[in-house]
């Protein structure tokens, strides 16, 4: 009976190095996509502020029933929003960091908010494609108001 109780407890180790990262996620936010950005949190934080509003609609409408910008305790959070699609996105900065995180997209469908992990609940081709609009429609301004 030990020899089989030895034989679990390798297994069990194995499996864990193995595939450790797919079945134990370690830290917050470990299937974000991550986005150098080349600036302070604080710096990334006014640049969202000025983005938005110099784009309005770029603002998640109430119904989303996100909290404010910046709310965090080692993580600010920003929130997004693609009018024509009805989606929110969802971002956060480590305080600390300089890198800006998609973390999910939400839709409201029958009065409840429905999100979606980016890198895990969405999958190959439309997460490539999720990701790609992100980049153009977010990052890249960002990072074009962060270079005035």
């Amino acid at each position: 009976m030990k020899k089989f109780i030895n034989i679990i407890c390798i297994l069990t180790v194995c499996a864990s190095l193995l595939f450790g990262c797919d079945w134990f996620d370690v830290g917050s936010y470990t299937h974000a996509e991550n986005y150098e950005m080349g600036a302070s949190c604080k710096k990334i934080f006014e640049a969202i502020r000025i983005f938005k509003n110099e784009n309005p609609d770029m603002a998640p409408p109430q119904n989303f029933g996100y909290g404010k910008d910046g709310e965090g305790l080692y993580y600010l959070s920003a929130y997004f929003y693609y009018k024509n699609k009805d989606m929110g996105i969802v971002t956060v900065i480590h305080e600390k960091g300089t890198e800006l995180m998609f973390v999910s997209v939400c839709t409201v469908i029958d009065g409840k908010k429905h999100c979606r992990s980016i890198n895990e609940d969405i999958k190959g081709s439309e997460n490539k494609a999720v990701k790609k609009e992100f980049e153009q429609r977010v990052v890249n301004p960002l990072k074009a108001i962060l270079r005035r």
